[in-house]
């Protein structure tokens, strides 16, 4: 990741890097896991919120480190098993 620039909102359990994820329209905070290597993953933000001329997308492309945040890293439904971001 260049300097300065965030990556994925991550946490840390034991052995676990755990990606925090916002469901029911970001009035809640889930974790999503790693996905398995076989599985196809998906990106931390959909692109939708990294592409376009407002202003809270141009400080994310500005402060963000844009390839860490599309890498297919990510299970597509939390732990608990819900669908976040409207994923499918």
């Amino acid at each position: 990741m260049p300097d300065g620039l965030h990556g994925p909102n991550v946490i840390t359990a034991g052995e676990a890097v755990l990606l925090l994820v916002a469901v029911a329209g970001g009035e809640a905070v889930h974790l999503a896991r790693r996905h398995e290597p076989l599985e196809q993953g998906c990106d931390a933000v959909p692109d939708h919120y990294l592409t376009g001329g407002d202003s809270g997308r141009e400080a994310v492309q500005r402060r963000y480190d844009l390839e860490a945040l599309r890498e297919p890293n990510w299970e597509r439904t939390t732990m608990c098993g819900r669908e976040w971001d409207g994923r499918r």
